[in-house]
């Protein structure tokens, strides 16, 4: 009886989950509309004019080790997005890890990183500051702008890179979204403070 409880109330918790996730959708659609038609006639530019799109530095196999800073790939990322628990698997030294971010940098809070390979679309905005790195090619990185809010991109590019999915040739055995065709969509440009109004009700939605 005591299990059949909890499998209720698990059940529960995921409809209401479900349902704030409909809830940001919507209010994202009520204040800017379909970031394809753009019905509300929104400024429009290409993701590559508003954001620095780029991947890693590659990381060879020889390379990992069974500690130190981190090493992310798309299984790692797609957890990150959901809010999961990370289930660390490889990780990189320390020493390897400065090198890259001394001469290349590493992402910040506010970057988002975005499966392109298999999985395409699944989108984690960076939330902190803990050491970490990720696998070249598999993972886009986005380093929006100024005139830009992380938040409001993750669900403007949800849409956008859903789009992309259809269009894609049916029954493609690989499965890609490549910096180039990321550069190229047309992505709505509402005004800074509109986005950030936005996120301000995503972030207490998500707070709930």
């Amino acid at each position: 009886k005591e299990l059949d409880t909890l499998h209720r109330l698990k059940e529960l918790q995921e409809q209401q989950l479900a349902e704030y996730d409909t809830l940001a959708q919507a209010t994202f659609h009520s204040m800017f509309g379909d970031p394809i038609e753009n019905e509300k006639g929104w400024e429009v530019k290409k993701m590559g004019e508003v954001c620095e799109i780029t991947s890693s530095k590659r990381i060879f196999a020889k390379e990992y080790q069974e500690s130190g800073i981190p090493f992310y790939r798309s299984k790692e990322i797609i957890e990150k997005s959901k809010k999961l628990p990370v289930s660390l698997e490889l990780f990189i030294s320390k020493e390897r890890y400065l090198e890259i971010k001394t001469s290349f940098g590493t992402p910040k809070i506010g970057d988002i990183l975005m499966t392109a390979v298999g999985t395409i679309g699944e989108i984690w905005v960076v939330d902190t500051d803990d050491s970490f790195y990720f696998k070249d090619g598999n993972i886009l990185w986005l380093k929006i702008s100024k005139s830009g809010n992380s938040i409001f991109f993750k669900y403007s590019l949800s849409i956008l890179v859903s789009e992309y999915k259809k269009r894609m040739s049916i029954g493609s055995a690989y499965n890609a979204l490549t910096i180039v065709n990321l550069k190229n969509m047309q992505s709505i440009l509402p005004p800074i403070s509109l986005q950030n109004q936005f996120a301000e009700r995503i972030e207490k939605i998500e707070a709930q």
